[in-house]
Parts: C-alpha cells; structure tokens; sequence
C-alpha cells in the first residue's frame, strides 16, 4: 500500500517547522538524548531504514522525520547521526534543497566522530557517499569512502552495509568511467568478498554490475541482455519481482537501458527506458537518478528521425523536461552533469537541423568530460559526432 504524498508532505513540512530558525552546523552540539523510551525508538526507526528503502520507499520519510524530530526535542542519540544522513538524502532527492542536503550530510560525519559512534559509522558513511555527495562532488570521490565504509562495517560486524559499500563502489566506478579490464577485476574480487559474509542480496546486485561490465568488454553473446558468467536475468528477474526488490530491478534495467543504447539497439532501450522509469522511487537520491534522464533523453532522440511528426513532438517535450532537470543538477555539480546536459542539447540540435550549434554543444560536451574524466561519456560524446556526421545531419566544420 502506498502513502500518499500529501501524508509525505506533511511530515517534512512539519520537520522544515520544527527545524526552522537553528542552524545545521549547531545540531552537532544538541545535549545527549537519555529517556530511554525515545532511544528506543530511534534505534527501531533506524533499523527499518533499509528495508523499507529497498520495498517500501514511500515509508523513508515519515521514519527520517521522526528521527529528527526527537533528536531536536530529546537530544542526539548515537543512531542521530544516522538520521542526519537520511534527512540530507530528502533534502537534496525530494525537497530539491540540494545545499541544505549536502550540509546535513556533513553534519551526519561531524557528529559521526564527535560521538565516535562506532556501531552506525559504516551505514552513515554509506549514506552520505551513497545519495548526498555527489549531487555536490565528483562522483569518484566517493569510491575510497565507500570502500572504508566496507572495512569499518567488517569491523563492527555491520556486514548488511559492509556489502552494500561494495556494490555501490563497484557501480559508481562503472558509472564514472573506471577503466574496464581494471574494473571487471575489482568486481570480481570484492564480489568474492560479499560470498564470504553471506550477503545474498548485495551478491545479487554486484552480480549485475559484473555482467554489465562483462558485456561492455565483450564477454556475452548479446550485449544487451544480462546473461553470462556472472548473471542471467532472465532468472534474476521473476526471483526480484517476488520478493517486491525493486532496488534488485532496477540494477537489471538500468544496466539494460544503458547497454541497448551504447549497441544501438534502440527499440530494446525504449522499451528499458520505460520500465526502468516504474523503478526511479527504488532509487531515490542515487546517481542512477541523473543518469537515467541523461540516457532517455538520448535514446529518444535516437528515435526522433524515425518517429511520426507527433511523436516527434512528444519526445521534444519530454527531452526539454528531462534537460530543465539536468541544468538544475549541473548547477550544484557541474563535473558530474554539464558535460551530460551539452550532449543532449548537441543531439536535440542535430535532430532538429541545428548543425552549428550541435557541434559547438558536441564541443562543449567532449571537452567537459575529458576534464572531469569521464572517459566513457567523452568515448559516447565522439561517437555522437561521428553518427552524426555518417547521417550527414551535421558537418565538420573548419
């Protein structure tokens, strides 16, 4: 069953109430809660996080507000920074606050160490790096603390998000362009190392990553389609879909989108693109989210030639809501997403016959990706180019 939103609504506007006039930096400094009824409660909210993110999304905010809420009221808990974390997530992925989500972030690590609270570092670690960061920093930046979070939860015993560092690194490397014989490896290893804690879940999801990068080297006989050495989707997905994992389906499609697009089997990431849209609230807050509006802008304007006039006019107006959405991003991390927004205002000029000003936004959109190292979308922007020129819809221009 699902919450409507005016019931979400309601529990952030009343936490952005609560929270008005004090500023975030001093909520590190709040006295130590000790009734224990609320302890209690706060160590339950927290405990629930991640299952309902995984099945249950729409229950995130109203657990994360609570949390505030009686941190503010009663004090902070050891578990508070966590909550923090989880707040800074709304904030940038719901809210659209992405600065105050960014310094909730923050102060989920101040407090973090402040408290040395050991037994959640790897969950608040995960947070942050997981859904806050990169909506402000590259999002290579946050490989290395994914991968301390992964030895801080083996220390600890927090195996769950041990795991889930791991998945995340491995996904996030393949995602801002990690070289991929170095990656496949690296995939490799620290999928052995989720089979030794047992984690079956976060082997489920690594196992995508793996095969979407086994695809990209090769290594299957269609590489839009997840089945080889590491995974079969075609197993994969009836096992997700009875355990309502939409997390687990939307590590099979987006996969699916981005490879039936770069292998130019464009009805097959229409048809992706559309299911991995139903799985955009499993993934909330993820640099999946970006991405999955930068690849379907792109694969419709793919299609737009071939399109009839009306649909054509669809797909104009549905690439100028996806690029609104991405100029927003840009703004606040411009390394992650200009490069990604000139691209697709590159494509939408080609398509509509605009060839100088698609290849001064094919320009802009190569030398952007090529500073902030974005190997594999600098590889695409020069692919585009030479489509472009093979369709003879732009030209080269001295």
């Amino acid at each position: 069953m699902s919450l409507p939103w005016s019931d979400i609504g309601q529990a952030l506007g009343e936490t952005a109430a609560i929270l008005k006039g004090l500023e975030i930096e001093d909520l590190a400094n709040l006295p130590q809660m000790t009734d224990a009824y609320k302890l209690a409660a706060m160590r339950v909210l927290s405990s629930i996080f991640s299952p309902a993110y995984l099945a249950a999304p729409e229950l995130v905010p109203l657990t994360v507000c609570k949390q505030i809420n009686l941190s503010v009221e009663y004090g902070n808990a050891s578990v508070s920074p966590f909550a923090y974390g989880n707040y800074g997530l709304l904030l940038c992925a719901i809210v659209g606050d992405i600065d105050s989500g960014y310094q909730f972030g923050q102060l989920a690590l101040t407090l973090l160490s402040k408290l040395n609270a050991q037994e959640i570092k790897a969950k608040t670690i995960f947070i942050v790096n997981t859904l806050i960061r990169h909506w402000k920093e590259h999002l290579r930046e946050t490989l290395e603390p994914l991968v301390s979070g992964y030895s801080s939860g083996m220390e600890t015993g927090d195996l769950e998000y041990s795991a889930y560092g791991l998945v995340m690194y491995s996904g996030f490397a393949y995602f801002s362009g990690q070289e991929l014989t170095v990656l496949e490896r690296e995939i490799a290893i620290n999928r052995d190392a989720i089979h030794k804690i047992k984690q079956e879940t976060s082997i489920n999801y690594i196992e995508a990553h793996w095969q979407a990068t086994l695809n990209m080297l090769g290594k299957s006989e269609n590489p839009s389609l997840l089945k080889g050495e590491a995974c079969d989707e075609q197993m994969r997905l009836p096992l997700h879909e009875q355990a309502n994992d939409k997390l687990g389906l939307a590590y099979i499609y987006w996969p699916k989108l981005l490879l039936s697009y770069w292998f130019e089997n464009y009805s097959e990431a229409i048809e992706n693109s559309a299911i991995a849209e139903k799985y955009l609230n499993a993934v909330v807050g993820m640099p999946l989210v970006p991405l999955f509006y930068f690849y379907d802008s792109l694969v419709r304007l793919a299609v737009y030639a071939n399109s009839q006039e009306s649909e054509q006019q669809k797909i104009l107006v549905r690439v100028q809501a996806n690029q609104e959405k991405m100029q927003k991003w840009a703004h606040h991390a411009p390394m992650n997403h200009l490069h990604k927004f000139y691209l697709v205002e590159a494509e939408r000029h080609r398509v509509l016959g605009g060839k100088i000003e698609a290849i001064e936004m094919y320009d802009k959109a190569i030398t952007l990706a090529q500073e902030n190292e974005y190997i594999n979308e600098e590889a695409l922007a020069n692919e585009l180019v030479q489509l472009g020129v093979s369709r003879q819809t732009i030209f080269v221009v001295e």
